[in-house]
């Protein structure tokens, strides 16, 4: 049941993997290495995720309900995010944790009129 919730975060996680850019970059921090930080240091986790949904809702990528506090908005993210690296951490893992945080925002919260181009 959890692989088929996840199916689209897989599709989407292999082009992310896919881009070379971001094996280059040593300063990226990958999505283990970011949930195994959100673990000792969960400010840093709500705050980073924060930022994610702060850019994504000013550009109407995504619209989470409004009564819904950021804290449970990130824990949330969190939580998905460690569930797609616990069923694919070859994909997830090695991956950016940003990129995948955006497409999960966008994908738990889509804006219902937004136009798609």
């Amino acid at each position: 049941m959890r692989l088929v919730l996840l199916a689209p975060f897989l599709v989407a996680a292999a082009f992310v993997a896919w881009q070379p850019a971001v094996a280059q970059n040593a300063n990226v921090m990958t999505t283990a290495q970011f949930l195994g930080r959100c673990k000792v240091a969960p400010g840093f986790c709500r705050q980073s995720i924060t930022a994610e949904l702060t850019s994504l809702t000013s550009a109407r990528k995504a619209c989470p309900p409004p009564k819904m506090s950021k804290t449970d908005i990130a824990i949330r993210v969190q939580n998905v995010l460690g569930d797609a690296l616990e069923e694919a951490p070859d994909i997830f893992g090695a991956g950016a944790y940003q990129g995948f945080v955006d497409q999960i925002i966008v994908f738990l919260w889509p804006c219902e009129n937004r136009i798609i181009s």
